[in-house]
């Protein structure tokens, strides 16, 4: 969010390539759970460009420090939000997160249809789009296979109803501790237009400049499955007690993929001394089986 709105301040280039702003955008952030220091302070570490006549930060904690009603479900909340779209006059909007901007009980369906129907007519009414970001349950770990969709989205169906698009993120779990910024899978599962494709952003440090970029890859779904495999075996490790002792049969069985693949996440867990092999009496043989040792890698100094 924060850098799709600095690189539309400046124009050019946005998001690999999807989109090409000739023309520089207007953004506006409501940031209702990092705050204008985290931000700021992110803004020195990455390096990013940007317009700061085209970029403001509207701080949540701050303007109810100054007695300011922000509160979208509330009359003077709602006056306040209009009060400065009219006077900003942004291309987009960022409210980030949305449950920072309300008072509201999200399970009730009238109440998050009001606020979602004033954020459409204000949209309207202020000629710019207005993204909320959100946030979704857990994944489900009794069906790790199953991926997030729009039914997943915290509280009632109104917002999802009624924005003309959804769409779901996911980060990577830094399975083996191996990648300083895990990639996030992205999917538009519900939009009024043409849907696009699923994607990926990585975020790297350019070696030359020092400046955190990022790389876009679309529709690479294998990969996806694979990598989101690698996390649900990083999550099996954690959740599995001490001294338990793990399977091929079962890992394949609780991250539904194949023998081969559990027996590869098994061996690569053992090099990260997160699992140890031992041999499992089975007749007139003898199977492998994997002993957790889950606080090794924190005891010997490593990623947790």
């Amino acid at each position: 969010m924060q850098y799709l709105s600095c690189r539309l301040s400046i124009g050019g280039n946005i998001l690999g390539g999807l989109r090409t702003r000739q023309a520089p955008c207007k953004s506006l952030i409501f940031a209702g759970e990092t705050g204008r220091d985290l931000l700021l302070r992110r803004l020195k570490l990455t390096m990013w460009e940007c317009n700061p006549k085209l970029l403001r930060v509207y701080d949540a904690i701050e303007l109810q420090r100054n007695n300011v009603n922000i509160m979208l479900n509330e009359d003077a909340g709602r006056s306040t939000f209009l009060a400065i779209l009219a006077a900003e006059c942004p291309d987009i909007v960022f409210i980030d997160t949305l449950i920072s901007f309300h008072s509201a009980d999200e399970s009730k369906q009238a109440e998050m249809s009001g606020l979602y129907r004033f954020l459409l007519k204000a949209a309207h009414a202020c000629d710019c789009a207005i993204v909320c970001n959100h946030h979704t349950r857990k994944r489900n770990n009794k069906n790790p296979t199953a991926t997030l969709g729009q039914d997943d989205v915290i509280g009632t169906s109104a917002g999802v109803r009624l924005a003309a698009n959804v769409f779901i993120a996911e980060q990577e779990a830094d399975t083996f501790g191996e990648d300083e910024y895990p990639a996030v899978w992205v999917k538009n599962v519900k939009s009024w237009d043409a849907k696009l494709p699923p994607f990926s952003v990585k975020f790297y440090r350019d070696q030359w400049s020092g400046k955190l970029d990022y790389a876009v890859s679309w529709g690479d779904t294998a990969a996806a499955e694979e990598r989101s495999a690698k996390s649900r075996m990083r999550r099996l490790i954690t959740d599995t007690p001490e001294n338990a002792v793990l399977t091929v049969e079962q890992v394949a069985a609780s991250l539904a993929t194949s023998a081969d693949n559990a027996r590869k996440l098994l061996e690569k867990a053992v090099s990260y001394h997160d699992v140890e092999r031992i041999s499992l009496p089975d007749g007139a043989g003898a199977k492998a089986g994997w002993r957790v040792l889950r606080n090794s890698r924190s005891a010997a100094g490593g990623n947790s």
